[in-house]
């Protein structure tokens, strides 16, 4: 197990992630990141194959697979915290991201001030 240093910021970039109750994948699946969620990484386990985040609209802890985490700067971090945003409220829905099609599902954040989507 290594905590990190400084605090390092994510934001889900596919349509859904498993936050796991422990760093396994036979651990049960406690709750999910939807597309356009954010967190802070809080610890590294596994040989750097699990993350521990704290998602930052409820505060709520899991572990995710490191190859699913979208790392991003705290100036960006703080910009979607801060920035007007749209939630998909179809059930699913398409969207573009770097030029490729994505579905998304309902209850995902759209941040409006980016220029990524």
């Amino acid at each position: 197990m290594s905590s990190i240093d400084t605090q390092e910021r994510g934001i889900c970039r596919l349509s859904s992630i498993p936050l796991r109750a422990e760093s396994s994948d036979k651990s049960e699946m406690v709750s999910q990141l939807l597309f356009g969620e954010h967190y802070s990484v809080l610890e590294y386990r596994g040989d750097r194959k699990w993350i521990r985040v704290r998602l930052e609209f409820d505060g709520y802890t899991g572990w995710m697979d490191v190859t699913q985490h979208t790392q991003i700067s705290e100036e960006y971090f703080l910009q979607i915290n801060y920035a007007d945003y749209k939630i998909c409220t179809d059930l699913t829905s398409t969207l573009l991201y770097k030029k490729n099609p994505i579905q998304i599902l309902i209850g995902s954040v759209l941040p409006i001030s980016t220029h990524e989507l």
